[in-house]
């Protein structure tokens, strides 16, 4: 399942924001930066919904705390079939006032990421400060970044966004295969790919 990054990816300066003309102060989750990183999802008492050979549905309740008025049901479902993985969300404000909403995942994959084959189609990332890696602007992709054509992801440290997509976009991340990363074809936006033994493909587009 990985983390969900709900309501809010990201950080949020000093944990504060104003919201329909009130401003809030959340709880700080990041000390060293001092930031309210990555939502309230940590740590909820995610219950099993249903489950299947090839679907499972997890919900949580995310209920007014310090700076969150709000109360959210959020439901993720994750399904399996010959096309790959898909994730679905569905958040529902169930509370009795308006609240902001965002959401973003950090997905885990069991591979080998440094001997992997990365393309990133994007021309644009966020810029952030070094200290508190907090947004400062959007600039060109910089060079340890540009993964438009396919290569190794060595070393590549990663902490940023990317925007600007090239084309009909896709993500590709081709995996050394084990036994724990291997799996049946995966297709995305038609175009289909079969795990051979030398790499397992995954795929993420728009």
């Amino acid at each position: 399942m990985g983390r969900q990054l709900v309501p809010w990816p990201n950080r949020i300066r000093d944990g504060r924001y104003s919201f329909n003309g009130v401003d809030h102060q959340l709880a700080i989750t990041e000390v060293d930066r001092h930031t309210a990183l990555h939502g309230l999802g940590e740590g909820m008492p995610w219950r099993l919904v249903t489950h299947t050979a090839d679907t499972v549905t997890l919900a949580a309740t995310i209920f007014p705390q310090q700076g969150w008025d709000g109360v959210l049901d959020v439901e993720i479902t994750h399904s399996l079939d010959a096309d790959g993985l898909k994730v679905t969300v569905r958040s529902t404000n169930v509370g009795a006032t308006g609240a902001p909403y965002g959401y973003g995942a950090h997905p885990y994959v069991a591979a080998d990421l440094a001997a992997s084959t990365l393309t990133l189609p994007f021309s644009r990332e966020l810029r952030v400060d070094e200290a508190r890696l907090l947004p400062i602007g959007l600039g060109p992709v910089t060079a340890a970044h540009d993964f438009v054509a396919p290569r190794p992801v060595g070393d590549t440290f990663f902490d940023s966004a990317f925007v600007d997509p090239i084309g009909d976009w896709q993500i590709t991340l081709e995996t050394p295969a084990t036994a724990s990363c291997s799996g049946p074809t995966r297709r995305s936006r038609g175009r289909r790919s079969t795990p051979t033994p030398r790499a397992t493909p995954w795929r993420s587009s728009r």
